[in-house]
C-alpha cells in the first residue's frame, strides 16, 4: 500500500512539470533506515503544496515585490541591440543647414546675458504670476523665482498614485496609433486627446553638436493608447500651450531621468511640469543593481532597444524607421513600467510596516503619513526637486569653474599643470588663451566648443605651440571647419600667450639699451648686471621674445665688426654716445673665444709671426689652440736630416707591458730610446689617386679602389643582442 501510494505521489509531481521518479520500499530495511527520505520527505513536499494551495483560493499570495522578466510583451519590433557603430551619417548629417537660422527668436549666446522666465500665460496657476512666498522671499533676492514653484510644493497627487493595481501592459507598435506632429492642426488633434488622460509619458531628444545652447529636435509622449512624435524644430513657437498638460497637477508626467528634460523644456518652450514621477528615483529608492532605461525595459518589458541612437543627429528629416521606432520605445513602454515600480515601492514600504507594528508612525515636515507609502513618497519628493530646478545661462568664468570651465576640463583630463592650483608657465598662458578663444568663437557662430576645437588639442596645442601656420594646421588629422576659416586667429592667441608667459621682474636691457644708456657705472659692470639673465643659462642664450625684437630694431651698427656688420646706421650722432667705443671694444673682447688664422701660413715662421700679431686677449685664448699649416705638395716639400725637438711629433711609444723587443743590428738606435718617425717621407691622403696604396699592404687586401674617400674601414663590430662564445655544444638552433 505504501508503494501504490509513493507511486501516486510520483505520478501527481509529473502532472506539475516534476521528474516523476519514485522511490518505493524493496525490503524492512528500507522502512527502519530510510524512512525519513522515502516516506517523510514525500509527505512534506505534499503538504506544502496544499499549504500554497489553500493560499490561493483564499488570496493570501501576493506577486514578488520586483517581478522580472515577466510575461513578454508583445511589440512586433522585438530585436536585439546591433553590434557596431553607427553610421557616420547618421551621427553627425553635417549637409543639414542648421534649423536655428529659422527660429524665430535666435538664440542669445552673449556671455553676460542672463536667462529669465517670460510666461505669456499661467496655466493651472494657484497664485498669480510673480508671487513670491513668505518662506521663500529672502532665497528669491538672490536668484529667479520658479513661476510654478507654490505649485509644485502644495501639489495634491491623484488617489491612483497611492493604489496598487495590475500593471496596463502596452500593445505591439503595429497595434499602437502612432502621429508624427509637425502641423498646427495635428498638434490641436494631439491636445484633444490628452486632454482626456490622467497619466502621459515623456521624454526628448536633444542635440548640441552644432549649436553652442542646443535645442530640442523632438518630443515623444505617450498615453496607454497613443504614441505621439512632435517635430519641436517646426512647432517650436506653439508648444508653449502644452503648459496646460504638463502644469496639470491631475495628470500624472512619467519620466526617466528628468533633470536635463526639466531644464531644456525651460530653455526652449517655456514648458514647467507639475506632478513629475521619475522612473530613475524609483530604481534608486528600490535598489535596483543598474537604473538606465536599458536596465528597465529588459526587466520588465523583455525589450531590448539600439542605443546606438541615442548619439544620434536628431535633425535629420525625415527620420529613418530605425530612429522613430527608438524614439517610440522610449515613452511607448514608459507606463507599464512605471506601474510595476509604483506597485513595489507600495509592497516593500508595506512589508516593512508590518515588521515593524510596534513602532508608531513618524511625522515628515509636520505632516502624518502612512508608513505604507514612504517609499513611492520619497520617489515624489525627489521628483518635485527636480521639477523645481530653473534653466541656468552658461556663463565664461574666468576662474574656470562650471561644467565647461577651462579648470574643471584640465581636472576631468588629469592635466595638473593647467589648473587653477599649478603655477603659470608658458604652456598654461597659451592654454588659458585658447580657451578663452574656442569659447569666443563658438558663441559667435553658434557652435559648441567641442565642434570649433576639441578637448585633448587644447592641450596639445599648449604642450606643443606650432611656430606658424603650417605647423599649426599640420597638428589636426582632420582640420575642423571652423579652425580653416579662422587658424590666423589662433595663432595669434598662441603667440601672444608665449608673450604673456614671460615674467619679468625688471626690463632686460639689450645691446642697443647700453649705448643709449645714462648710467654712471662702468661699462664692464653694466655688460656683466643688466645684459645677461639672472635666471639661468637657457634664457642667457635664448631671450624672451620681447629683446629679441629689442635686438632687431637697435638703430646703430659697428664700423667694422664680423659680430655687428661691416656698416653701420647712416645716423652717426649716434657713434657719439657716451660709452659706445668702449662697450664696442669689450664686446669685441669678451666674445672672442677661439679665433683661427684666416690666411694660411706656408711656412712655421709666417705662423709664429701671425699668432704674435693677434691681441692680447685672442693670444691668452689660442695658447692651446693648433695653429693652420697651409698643405705643401711632396714635390715641394724640403727634405731634412736635422732634427728640431719642437716640430717633431711623438705619435707612438714603447709599449708599458715589459716585453722582450728584438732588436735590429742594421740599426743604430738604442733599444731604450724611442725610434722617430718622418712624415715627410711617407705619402699621404692627398699625394695619390688610389686609395688602396695608403696604409700597408696585407693578404686579404682589395686590389679593387676603395668606395669610401677615407681607405678601408674594419667591419663593424657585431650587435650586443648576437651571441658572442655561447652555445658551444650547438644543442639547440
Amino acid at each position: 500500500m505504501t508503494n501504490k501510494l509513493l507511486t501516486l505521489v510520483a505520478s501527481s509531481t509529473t502532472n506539475s512539470g516534476g521528474k516523476g521518479k519514485a522511490r518505493l520500499i524493496v525490503d524492512q530495511d528500507d522502512v527502519v533506515d530510510d524512512f525519513d527520505s522515502v516516506v517523510v520527505d514525500v509527505m512534506d513536499q505534499l503538504l506544502e503544496r496544499v499549504d500554497s494551495c489553500l493560499d490561493v483560493i483564499q488570496g493570501h499570495n501576493k506577486a514578488p515585490v520586483i517581478p522580472i522578466n515577466p510575461n513578454p510583451v508583445e511589440t512586433g519590433t522585438k530585436t536585439n541591440a546591433s553590434r557596431g557603430r553607427l553610421d557616420p551619417a547618421l551621427q553627425h548629417a553635417s549637409h543639414i543647414t542648421k534649423p536655428q537660422l529659422k527660429f524665430n527668436h535666435k538664440p542669445n549666446n552673449h556671455r553676460n546675458y542672463r536667462w529669465c522666465p517670460s510666461l505669456k500665460h499661467k496655466y493651472n496657476a494657484r497664485v498669480p504670476l510673480g508671487y513670491f512666498s513668505p518662506e521663500d522671499q529672502d532665497e528669491s533676492i538672490s536668484r529667479m523665482p520658479h513661476p510654478y514653484q507654490y505649485e509644485i510644493t502644495h501639489i495634491s497627487y491623484p488617489p491612483s498614485v497611492f493604489q496598487a493595481s495590475p500593471p496596463h501592459a502596452p500593445s505591439s507598435f503595429e497595434e499602437t496609433p502612432f502621429t508624427w506632429v509637425s502641423t498646427p492642426q495635428e498638434f490641436q488633434v494631439m491636445m484633444g486627446k490628452l486632454r482626456q488622460v490622467k497619466e502621459i509619458a515623456v521624454d526628448l531628444e536633444h542635440h548640441r553638436h552644432r549649436s553652442f545652447n542646443g535645442f530640442v529636435c523632438l518630443m515623444q509622449i505617450s498615453t496607454r493608447h497613443d504614441d505621439f512624435i512632435v517635430d519641436t524644430l517646426i512647432l517650436r513657437e506653439d508648444l508653449e500651450e502644452l503648459n496646460e498638460i504638463f502644469t496639470n497637477p491631475n495628470v500624472l508626467k512619467v519620466f526617466h531621468g528628468a533633470e536635463s528634460d526639466i531644464v531644456w523644456l525651460q530653455e526652449n518652450f517655456e514648458i514647467y511640469v507639475v506632478g513629475l514621477f521619475d522612473t530613475y528615483y524609483a530604481s534608486k529608492v528600490l535598489e535596483l543593481p543598474r537604473h538606465g532605461l536599458a536596465t528597465l525595459l529588459g526587466m520588465y518589458c523583455d525589450f531590448a532597444a539600439d542605443k546606438r541612437y541615442q548619439q544620434a543627429d536628431w535633425r535629420i528629416r525625415p527620420l529613418p524607421k530605425e530612429m522613430l521606432a527608438y524614439a517610440r520605445s522610449d515613452t511607448h513602454f514608459l507606463l507599464f513600467i512605471y506601474d510595476n515600480l509604483r506597485n513595489a515601492l507600495l509592497d516593500r514600504a508595506s512589508s516593512r510596516s508590518q515588521s515593524r507594528t510596534s513602532e508608531t508612525p513618524q511625522s515628515q515636515a509636520g505632516i502624518n503619513f502612512d508608513p505604507k507609502y514612504s517609499l513611492l513618497g520619497e520617489v515624489m519628493s525627489r521628483s518635485e526637486e527636480t521639477s523645481l530646478r530653473l534653466h541656468r545661462t552658461e556663463n565664461y568664468d574666468e576662474e574656470g569653474s562650471g561644467p565647461g570651465g577651462w579648470d574643471t576640463i584640465a581636472r576631468k583630463w588629469n592635466k595638473v599643470a593647467f589648473t587653477r592650483a599649478a603655477h603659470r608657465s608658458i604652456a598654461k598662458s597659451i592654454y588659458l588663451r585658447i580657451h578663452d578663444w574656442r569659447d569666443r568663437v563658438a558663441r559667435e557662430e553658434d557652435e559648441s566648443t567641442t565642434y570649433v576645437l576639441p578637448q585633448h588639442y587644447l592641450f596639445q596645442l599648449a604642450e606643443q605651440p606650432p611656430n606658424d601656420l603650417p605647423a599649426l594646421l599640420n597638428i589636426f588629422r582632420t582640420v575642423p571647419p571652423v579652425i580653416k576659416r579662422r587658424a590666423n586667429e589662433l595663432l595669434d592667441e598662441i603667440r601672444a600667450g608665449g608673450s604673456e608667459s614671460v615674467d619679468i621682474s625688471r626690463p632686460r636691457k639689450t645691446v642697443a639699451d647700453l649705448g643709449q644708456t645714462n648710467d654712471t657705472r662702468p661699462v664692464k659692470d653694466i655688460v656683466q648686471s643688466d645684459f645677461h639673465s639672472e635666471s639661468g643659462p637657457f634664457e642667457q642664450l635664448f631671450p624672451p621674445l620681447n629683446t629679441l625684437f629689442s635686438v632687431r630694431q637697435m638703430s646703430y651698427k659697428a664700423t667694422s665688426s664680423l659680430l655687428l656688420g661691416a656698416e653701420f646706421s647712416s645716423n652717426r650722432t649716434q657713434l657719439t654716445r657716451p660709452h659706445f667705443s668702449e662697450v664696442k671694444s669689450k664686446i669685441h673682447d669678451a666674445l672672442v673665444v677661439a679665433p683661427t688664422i684666416i690666411r694660411a701660413a706656408k711656412t712655421e715662421a709666417e705662423a709664429i709671426a701671425l699668432h704674435d700679431s693677434l691681441g692680447s686677449v685672442a693670444r691668452a685664448q689660442t695658447t692651446t689652440a693648433q695653429i693652420e699649416v697651409a698643405f705643401v705638395p711632396a714635390s715641394e716639400r724640403q727634405h731634412t736630416t736635422s732634427e728640431i725637438a719642437d716640430t717633431i711629433i711623438t705619435v707612438g711609444q714603447r709599449s708599458q707591458q715589459k716585453k722582450k723587443r728584438k732588436r735590429n743590428p742594421a740599426s743604430n738606435v738604442p733599444e731604450n730610446d724611442v725610434e722617430m718617425f718622418d712624415y715627410t717621407a711617407e705619402p699621404g691622403l692627398l699625394d695619390v689617386s688610389d686609395m688602396t696604396q695608403v696604409g700597408p699592404v696585407t693578404k686579404k687586401r682589395s686590389k679593387e679602389p676603395a668606395s669610401m674617400p677615407y681607405g678601408n674601414f674594419p667591419a663593424p663590430p657585431k650587435a650586443h643582442s648576437q651571441p658572442k662564445s655561447g652555445n658551444q655544444s650547438h644543442s639547440f638552433r
